[in-house]
């Protein structure tokens, strides 16, 4: 099943890091050949939750977020056009004794995208199906590329904390002890470039 995300002006998104999924997770993505989506893109992250570094971190309860940052380029003769910059957030987290899975899109300005499922198959096959990601009707004609960067990582409880308390988590000694005995947890990033296209 297709999702759609609307990002205002330019809607972006990139890139595949072949790997297997058995390693690590990995970020597919290709132009859109449908007929009111040339500019735009399909996008998913595939074999996350087959990676036992975060399944595991699933598993015990803690929230992994997929952070997204991507962008459109124009190409240039000496210097490449940005054309906007788009980020959001993906988290999954279990909620064991309900026997629920929660996945979760986060766009600033926008409603939570929140699904709940009661496998981890559901969760894994709605996590790697591809979305739709809407390019801008009108670009002039010329050589065109997305960027993308996606990092992985495990939220502490308190950033979990500060979030719900719009922002702070209250600070102080308590916090850095935390951070100091338990750590960030692990990250991994991931990035493509110039996923291509060419407007005639």
């Amino acid at each position: 099943m297709r999702r759609a995300l609307s990002f205002g002006i330019v809607l972006l998104v990139g890139a595949v890091a072949p790997a297997s999924a058995q390693l690590r997770p990995f970020l597919e993505a290709r132009i859109d050949t449908a007929s009111d989506n040339r500019t735009g893109l399909l996008v998913r992250v595939s074999g996350l939750l087959d990676t036992s570094l975060w399944f595991e971190r699933l598993d015990a309860g803690y929230t992994i977020q997929i952070h997204w940052t991507v962008q459109l380029y124009k190409s240039g003769f000496l210097i490449d056009r940005p054309q906007g910059k788009t980020e959001w957030d993906t988290e999954v987290h279990a909620v064991p004794l309900m026997k629920q899975y929660i996945y979760t899109d986060r766009v600033v300005n926008q409603a939570d995208d929140r699904h709940t499922w009661e496998t981890l198959d559901s969760l894994k096959a709605y996590l790697g199906t591809e979305r739709v990601l809407r390019g801008p009707r009108r670009l002039e004609a010329g050589s065109w590329y997305y960027n993308a960067d996606v990092d992985i990582k495990v939220l502490t409880p308190e950033e979990i904390e500060a979030r719900t308390n719009g922002g702070s988590s209250g600070g102080g000694l308590t916090d850095l002890a935390k951070k100091i005995l338990l750590g960030t947890g692990p990250t991994q990033p991931l990035h493509r470039p110039n996923i291509s296209f060419t407007i005639p």
